[in-house]
């Protein structure tokens, strides 16, 4: 059970740190549950931000494809060259 429940923890993204303290409040059932869901929004909060981040990652990436085509040589290749210039913007 026990292992279960850190199975479902992983999947939902949550840090050995996070899943850690969630079964130190499992092992007393009868306290308030307020930091259980201030732990939870911290988790949405920091998930968020790496959403974010990969949606401007794939922006980045659509943009690089965009700067060539299939009938070019790779001499002349946009994303190696859009690669080489350093014009990605780093997060």
């Amino acid at each position: 059970e026990r292992l279960a429940f850190i199975r479902h923890c992983r999947i939902l993204g949550l840090s050995l740190a996070e899943i850690h303290e969630l079964q130190i409040f499992q092992d007393d059932p009868h306290q308030p549950c307020n930091a259980i869901n201030a732990l939870l929004d911290d988790h949405i909060s920091h998930m968020r931000s790496q959403i974010t981040a990969l949606q401007a990652l794939e922006k980045q990436l659509v943009s690089l494809r965009a700067s060539c085509n299939n009938n070019r040589e790779v001499d002349a290749c946009g994303v190696l060259a859009g690669i080489s210039e350093g014009s990605l913007h780093q997060q």
